[in-house]
């Protein structure tokens, strides 16, 4: 029998965040998203090596119970330089930090389902590809099997509210981190930007 699994990975660093904010919005998405009746992997992680060996452990896990993945959300930070060197960014020395493209397309390729997967990667500029000319939506658009791959249009706040931007406490636990309209990514009043969207 083929058993249903839903993977929350989420950068967790006491010292940077010290309202687990990550966590929070991962957790929240998850709720959104996911069904009670289908197993939940929720993993933390500090560093690029963790992010790799978690990645990778969950396609073991995968194969041994003969699971799928529907949605799988990775809530980490993110940067956009205009280089190859850009990524997923987590703790460590600034030449061990970034998960680059090249690491990427590394990865295991995780079971997802065919129909109805989704593989969220809720960082800013996850989605946008800019001078470096490709981006980490794209990368593991190239390298996983989801039907769907989506990576935010801009820089991402974390909210209260999932579709305009209302600041946050560290005392909510409902929270989001989407693309706003607001400071780093111009004028606006505060509206969720549309995500990118690359689909099979």
């Amino acid at each position: 029998m083929t058993n249903f699994l839903d993977v929350l990975i989420y950068y967790s660093n006491p010292i940077t965040v010290p309202d687990s904010a990550f966590e929070k919005a991962g957790r929240t998405m998850l709720g959104v998203a996911g069904d009670i009746r289908v197993s939940q992997e929720i993993l933390a992680v500090t560093t690029r090596e963790d992010l790799i060996n978690v990645w990778n452990g969950v396609a073991s896990q995968c194969r041994v119970n003969n699971a799928l993945i529907r949605y799988c959300f990775l809530y980490t930070h993110a940067s956009k330089e205009g280089s190859d060197l850009d990524g997923l960014e987590f703790a460590g020395s600034s030449n061990q930090n970034t998960l680059t493209r090249d690491d990427i397309l590394a990865l295991a390729v995780l079971p997802f389902q065919a129909q109805d997967s989704e593989l969220l990667l809720a960082g800013c500029n996850t989605g946008v590809t800019g001078t470096r000319g490709w981006s980490p939506a794209q990368a593991f658009r190239e390298r996983q099997v989801a039907r769907d791959v989506v990576g935010r249009s801009g820089y991402a706040y974390f909210s209260k509210d999932e579709f305009q931007y209302v600041a946050t406490s560290p005392n909510d636990t409902a929270i989001y981190l989407n693309a706003y309209r607001r400071m780093r990514n111009g004028m606006g009043g505060g509206e969720a930007m549309e995500d990118v969207l690359m689909r099979r």
